[in-house]
């Protein structure tokens, strides 16, 4: 299964962030996507490797015990570009 990718209106790498929320981000500056659909929260990681291939990743947050995860690019043209890719 291919997953899916949604730019998410919200607005270094670090370490993953658990059951954290989103709203508490500044801005809609178009810089988070959420990527959903893959098998198992294993691939995430993977996944968020290949993500980078399109830019800086800031942040990422894994939603526990699903299959989705946030990511947030350095700059809007990146997360653009990684939405094209995709």
């Amino acid at each position: 299964m291919v997953p899916s990718v949604l730019r998410n209106g919200h607005s270094t790498r670090t370490s993953v962030k658990r059951n954290m929320c989103l709203t508490n981000e500044s801005g809609n500056d178009d810089t988070w996507l959420t990527v959903f659909g893959f098998r198992a929260n294993a691939d995430a990681q993977i996944l968020i490797d290949d993500f980078s291939r399109f830019g800086v990743i800031e942040k990422y947050v894994i939603v526990d015990e699903s299959n989705i995860f946030h990511i947030k690019f350095e700059a809007h043209l990146q997360a653009q570009h990684a939405l094209k890719k995709t």
